[in-house]
């Protein structure tokens, strides 16, 4: 090879791309956006990769062969885990430049807000009131009412907005504590107060 040639696996002619990502904990999601390719080499295709902390193995979770491609979202994150994401960028030649790694985290979503009890003597009842939920994956809510040593569930919704029950034919006398649990698609409970 002579002096001042450059060779397709050249480092220079590919150079990594610039990644951001920004983190959505409401909707669970971590989105990608990075530099287009410059490179002189021409280009073959971004690899997305995820791996998460603690873990050998690294996940490709996109390859995309266009060169204007250059966003991704990832919505299959799990709350309370680090994930590291990284682009890996390929020429035709095959040589692999990786950006730097982004280290990102989801943080559990909070319980809703019992927000009223409202007792109403005359009927013997209860108007009990919570917030929204607001984080992701919901499934449903389940009203609990305890009395004594007894636990039940009175009623359970699956609609996000029906955030209200008058638990009605109560007993006198008797001394009731309501939690709201809300239930995501993956199983979890996130228990109110």
């Amino acid at each position: 090879m002579t002096a001042g040639a450059t060779t397709p696996l050249d480092p220079v002619l590919t150079p990594p791309a610039e990644v951001q990502v920004s983190v959505d904990d409401s909707a669970s999601t971590a989105t990608l956006t990075w530099s287009a390719y410059e490179g002189e080499a021409p280009f073959a295709e971004y690899r997305v990769l995820r791996n998460v902390a603690d873990r050998i193995s690294v996940d490709t979770l996109a390859v995309l062969s266009s060169i204007e491609q250059t966003t991704f979202v990832d919505s299959t994150l799990a709350p309370e885990v680090t994930h590291s994401y990284r682009v890996l960028t390929i020429n035709a030649s095959g040589l692999e430049v990786a950006s730097d790694a982004h280290i990102v985290r989801l943080q559990q979503q909070p319980p809703v807000i019992v927000n009223t009890l409202d007792l109403n003597s005359q009927t013997a009842s209860v108007d009990v009131r919570w917030s929204q939920y607001t984080g992701r994956d919901f499934s449903s809510y389940q009203l609990k009412r305890s009395s004594g040593f007894e636990t039940r569930v009175i009623t359970e919704t699956q609609a996000r907005g029906d955030t209200a029950f008058v638990d009605s034919g109560l007993r006198g006398g008797t001394e009731y504590a309501y939690q709201v649990v809300v239930v995501t698609n993956r199983g979890e409970e996130i228990s109110s107060t």
